[in-house]
């Protein structure tokens, strides 16, 4: 009941489709991250063409939509890459919750929200040009900014920061991200010089070697990258400068790993923030239901439309209102899209 094509956007992605003998259908998605992910695109389709899908809805997955895709997907360890593991188990919840006529987010957590918010990324840009966009994106309801710092060095990028500060004003979140660019030797003088910018997290400032070396941070921190070593990274949440932790279910192989890492996060009084490798619109999708399924007043998600999503139907990012994330009125069920390659004839 298996049907893979590839559909592209700004740059190369998979869409999966699972059809079955019914009509129902259930997409997923697979968009490794050059330089970040550690499969290749041509991998994901290897692996994806290798499958044979043969299980019937009603009886294939039982005792619930969670633990029968948790106990499938367990069948294919070892042949999937993460992103493919991603797309496979995205294509299932969707695939089920048109069957049972219930959201992804709902699987995944019975009491999920409706809508949650999200932060935007603020290109790096003058001064006229960052104040117009982060004054639109506040009229939008966005309280949350992203910048991301460390390639230019420390005066210049803080300066960045300073003006962003300036401009989104004193109530805003405004998150910095070094992307683990900072060498561990200057990570220190990073994190005291960003002080006075009061930032809700500085995520990911060095590498996973220097955070595990650092002893405290004047600013609270955020890992992300450090999850690629999920051990190593869950062994940081009992450091006292630990504010927040970044998932992205393409990174982690799907949504249920996801989850469960959230759990233990959220378990240890941490924030949760659901994020992405600016795919397209099904793992975009994917990621709002964990989003929903995890979300906290305290903390939104990184979910804000980018360009990359800007390049496909507008039907296919209609969950993205502003500055917030919702389920779907006119489309409850599964991920709550339309068909994707319909879109695309």
């Amino acid at each position: 009941m298996a049907n893979a094509r590839h559909s592209w956007s700004i740059r190369e992605g998979l869409i999966l489709e699972l059809e079955t003998q019914t009509g129902l259908v259930g997409q997923g998605e697979a968009a490794p991250l050059p330089g970040h992910s550690v499969e290749s695109l041509d991998e994901v389709e290897a692996s994806l063409n290798a499958l044979r899908f043969e299980r019937r809805l009603d009886d294939g997955f039982p005792g619930g939509a969670k633990e029968g895709i948790s106990r499938y997907i367990s069948e294919l360890e070892g042949r999937l890459p993460p992103s493919a593991a991603f797309a496979v188990e995205t294509a299932l919840f969707d695939l089920l919750g048109h069957h049972h006529r219930a959201s992804v987010a709902d699987l995944l957590n019975a009491a999920s929200s409706v809508e949650t918010g999200t932060a935007t990324l603020v290109p790096r840009l003058s001064a006229d040009d960052m104040r117009t966009i982060v004054r639109r994106a506040s009229q939008e309801g966005t309280r949350t900014f992203k910048l991301k710092v460390g390639a230019l060095g420390l005066d210049e990028d803080l300066a960045l920061a300073r003006m962003l500060r300036e401009i989104a004003g004193p109530y805003a979140r405004i998150r910095l991200d070094g992307n683990q660019s900072i060498a561990p030797t200057d990570v220190g003088s990073w994190l005291d010089r960003s002080f006075g910018i009061d930032p809700e997290f500085f995520e990911e400032p060095t590498s996973l070697d220097g955070l595990e070396a650092l002893e405290e941070s004047p600013v609270p921190l955020a890992i992300d990258e450090s999850l690629r070593e999920p051990a190593r990274a869950l062994s940081l949440l009992d450091r006292s400068w630990l504010r927040a932790v970044v998932i992205k279910p393409m990174v982690l192989g799907g949504l249920l790993p996801a989850l469960e890492i959230a759990n233990i996060v959220r378990g240890q009084g941490l924030d949760v923030v659901v994020s992405h490798l600016f795919d397209g619109p099904v793992a975009h999708a994917a990621a709002s239901c964990l989003a929903l399924s995890v979300a906290s007043d305290e903390v939104d998600a990184g979910l804000g439309l980018h360009d990359a999503l800007r390049a496909w139907p507008q039907a296919l990012y209609a969950h993205i209102d502003g500055a917030i994330v919702r389920r779907p009125e006119a489309a409850p069920f599964g991920l709550g899209l339309p068909r994707v390659f319909e879109l695309l004839r």
